[in-house]
């Protein structure tokens, strides 16, 4: 409501989201002025810049802050990036081009490092696109004092040298001149193989390889440090790299280990002792069955009776599986389990000796995996022990007979099975080992979760000849387990045909019916020789 001769203020918001100029009218309507309204000019421009907060950093060091970016639109958009400074501000992404998702946020992380000391670190990373114009994110950062680097670990067998690598880079503006030294408490295990150790001369951005030599003795923690200083500049700048030297040892290949072999779906509980020697030993350890709990009352002063099942709660030692294998680490991980349950030393040599526990229930075949038990001690040294896992086919979990119908009739019998666990698994079946006339479907699909009803699953049978039974073996798999069912395939009985058949019988002659000729010539001479046929023919 407007009072006669009165104002009244009207704010109107604009919230574009594509750059860009457009039209527009704000329509006011009223009695008994009527209607009338206003045309508007909608102008578009670049956001403005965002300033970042101030990044700081040691030199020598990178430091990362990410950036946001807002994708308003329904449809996704191409952005290009790049760095007006990108000496000190980088992109972490490779491609400066990427593509955001429709009405979503995007993170993108900026590399700073410093090549000076100061506040004096300048940059602007800046995104540009059709829809959303030029996006600029000003960025300032500071360097500091070089401080403690990160820890340099170098790995050798014992009683071996091992060369470690250190790369380091000349972080500053200018051309200097770098030393390097090393120095601490176990520097007589460690050597620099440089040829020269101060004046080195670095450009700015050029790297140097600084070659670490390490040969550890005993099966203990070694520690120095490397330090890199500048020479050629008023301020000093030093470099501190901590150094740790680590023994290993791997007392036995894996062709003289120990081999932990059984079915699958099977349950083998087995005891691992090892010893923790000072040297290469195809002894150092052996698997033996689970001793009866009865047997540690009468033999307790044995030092290889075993104790209850228990958990031993050690900080001197630490221990891990692990299984590099691409096709079954991740089944080994899963299957196999270990722990530690006692620990004494031999009353001779005082060695470590190392009592585990393995439970191994296999789902599935594995065909000679090789698994390293890595035992930690608490003086640094790593003992490796490879051990061999060997899972040989399972008992099928099945028998099926199928009874044919009859030649070239197909019979078909189904069975059902769920994942094993609480989602969907994936799965493959298959025919193997098999004579014609088998097949399986389907060949593929999903497992549902286990209290489910179980996905079907068939198998038919055609014999295409009689004669004896034949078999085959039906394997379905999934990511960690695996089914087998033999098949007997009985095939259909043979009868001998039988049909109505019809015969002719022959009637037997008889003497009645047996006709002869009579020769008159004969009967005639007969008739003649005979006197009282002559006679009579004459009283005729």
């Amino acid at each position: 409501m407007i009072e006669p001769g009165g104002e009244e203020n009207c704010v109107i918001n604009y919230s574009p989201i594509l750059i860009g100029e457009t039209t527009g009218r704000v329509v006011f309507t009223g009695s008994p002025d009527g209607e009338f309204w206003y045309h508007l000019t909608l102008i578009a421009r670049d956001p403005d810049p965002v300033v970042m907060d101030k990044i700081e950093c040691p030199l020598g060091c990178t430091v990362t802050s990410p950036v946001m970016l807002v994708n308003p639109h329904a449809s996704p958009i191409m952005l290009d990036a790049y760095s007006v400074n990108p000496q000190h501000f980088s992109l972490a992404q490779e491609a400066m081009k990427f593509v955001m998702e429709p009405n979503s946020t995007m993170e993108i992380p900026v590399i700073f490092k410093p090549s000076r000391l100061g506040d004096d670190h300048e940059g602007e990373v800046i995104f540009t696109s059709k829809e959303l114009g030029q996006q600029i994110f000003k960025m300032k950062g500071g360097g500091l004092f070089p401080t403690v680097m990160p820890v340099v670990t170098a790995a050798s067998a014992l009683t071996c040298s091992t060369v470690t690598i250190l790369s380091f880079a000349n972080p500053l503006d200018n051309a200097e001149h770098f030393s390097v030294e090393l120095h601490g408490k176990d520097t007589e295990h460690f050597c620099l193989l440089l040829k020269k150790m101060t004046g080195i001369q670095l450009n700015p951005g050029v790297g140097l390889d600084i070659p670490i030599s390490f040969s550890p003795e005993t099966m203990k923690t070694h520690e120095c440090h490397l330090t890199v200083s500048v020479d050629s500049i008023s301020q000093p700048l030093k470099w501190l790299y901590p150094i740790i030297g680590q023994p290993r040892l791997r007392p036995f290949s894996a062709d003289s280990g120990p081999l932990l072999q059984c079915r699958a779906k099977e349950r083998l509980e087995q005891r691992l002792e090892i010893s923790l020697v000072g040297s290469e030993s195809s002894k150092a350890a052996k698997l033996r069955p689970v001793t009866p709990a009865k047997s540690d009352a009468t033999s307790a002063s044995s030092a290889t009776t075993d104790v209850p099942v228990q958990d031993v709660q050690d900080e001197n030692y630490t221990y891990r599986l692990c299984c590099n294998d691409p096709e079954y680490g991740f089944l080994v991980e899963q299957y196999l389990g270990i722990r530690l349950i006692r620990k004494s030393s031999d009353p001779k040599t005082k060695t470590p000796i190392l009592l585990f526990h393995i439970i191994f229930v296999p789902s599935k075949v594995i065909s000679r995996c090789v698994v390293e038990l890595e035992v930690r001690g608490a003086s640094g040294g790593v003992w490796t022990y490879p051990i061999t896992v060997d899972v040989l086919e399972s008992k099928p979990d099945d028998i099926i007979v199928i009874e044919a119908q009859g030649l070239n009739k197909e019979t078909t019998v189904g069975f059902r099975l769920t994942s094993m666990k609480k989602h969907p698994v994936p799965f493959t079946a298959h025919v193997v080992s098999a004579t014609s006339g088998f097949s399986v479907h389907p060949t593929s699909g999903e497992l549902p979760a286990v209290g489910s009803q179980g996905s079907l699953i068939c198998v038919s049978y055609k014999p295409q000849l009689y004669g004896k039974n034949h078999t085959a073996k039906v394997i379905v798999q999934s990511p960690d387990n695996t089914w087998s069912y033999d098949i007997i395939g009985k095939s259909p009985t043979y009868f001998i045909p039988r049909f109505a058949t019809s015969t002719y019988k022959l009637k037997t002659p008889t003497k009645t019916s047996l006709h002869r000729e009579t020769n008159f010539i004969r009967k005639n001479i007969r008739t003649s020789l005979n006197p009282s046929t002559i006679k009579l023919q004459g009283l005729q």
